[in-house]
């Protein structure tokens, strides 16, 4: 039995973290494509297709049903949005970028035009960016 226990024991690891108060929790909310994908035929689809409609009720939705409470803080748009500006009111706002010439549906990447981005997403007051690698041509580079 003891072999067992140490054994168990050694298996078991403790993590250090910053003690600077930020990433407590993981950062947790709602993320579009999970659900919506790149439904974006709203004349099909109105009230399926991501829109600013389809944003406004989640983050309602959220904000009644206790999501707030639990420590849901973001409303993350995800690919298929760059055509259109959208974004709540009231929750922190998240929004998906891809690092490299097209995103991973085939929407202008952030490569090559990044001094504009992050300066759209400041004047928007974007809390969090999702940034994946979809069309970055070296994705170690990014």
């Amino acid at each position: 039995m003891i072999p067992a226990i140490v054994f168990i024991s050694g298996l078991i690891s403790t993590s250090q973290s910053l003690d600077n108060g930020l990433a407590l929790t993981p950062p947790m909310g709602w993320l579009s494509w999970l659900r919506f994908g790149c439904t974006i035929d709203c004349e099909k689809q109105p009230t399926e297709c991501i829109s600013e409609s389809l944003i406004k009720r989640t983050a309602d939705v959220m904000a009644s049903e206790g999501y707030l409470e639990a420590g849901y803080q973001y409303v993350t748009i995800d690919d298929c949005w760059l055509e259109k500006k959208r974004g709540p009111d009231g929750l922190k706002f998240g929004i998906y970028e891809d690092y490299g010439n097209y995103t991973c549906a085939g929407y202008p990447g952030v490569l090559g035009h990044e001094a504009v981005d992050v300066a759209t997403f400041a004047e928007w007051e974007v809390d969090y960016v999702k940034l994946d690698g979809c069309g970055a041509p070296d994705p170690d580079e990014g």
